[in-house]
């Protein structure tokens, strides 16, 4: 009887793990987790965070930016993109942005100039696919001109 009551406030309970966003306390994860969803919640959902940590880490190792710079430069590219009537969330960019193969001869490239080339892409009418695909060729060329 206790195992099934716990099982069933466990189920209730998990799928809406959540906190509360506050903004003067927010990591760059929390931060980008919050704008990443309705502003109308004010919870943070951890996954959510976990995801936006991994990616800041993967990110930082690979190119010269800081964690901070390569935050705000997805935020800038995401507004671009919405510039051009293309909706993309932050993760998604991240995650298009960190699937680009890069070449280890290229050394670290900059961030900034990944994103731009992006959002370039996309603002084309590229799918995401598509501009990843299309800037690991461009990169693989460049690469074996070095």
């Amino acid at each position: 009887m206790n195992k099934t009551i716990f099982i069933i406030i466990f189920i209730l309970v998990f799928p809406f793990y959540s906190y509360a966003f506050n903004p003067n306390s927010a990591s760059i994860e929390e931060k980008l987790v919050f704008l990443n969803t309705d502003k109308s919640e004010f919870n943070i959902d951890p996954v959510k965070v976990n995801r936006f940590r991994y990616l800041l880490d993967a990110l930082q190792k690979r190119h010269p930016e800081s964690r901070q710079q390569i935050a705000d430069w997805t935020v800038k590219a995401q507004g671009a993109l919405k510039d051009n009537g293309i909706n993309e969330s932050l993760l998604e960019i991240m995650e298009s942005i960190y699937s680009v193969k890069l070449n280890k001869r290229l050394g670290k490239m900059s961030y900034k100039d990944l994103a731009t080339s992006y959002v370039m892409a996309r603002s084309e009418g590229m799918s995401r696919h598509d501009a990843v695909q299309g800037l690991y060729e461009f990169f693989r060329g460049v690469a074996r001109l070095k």
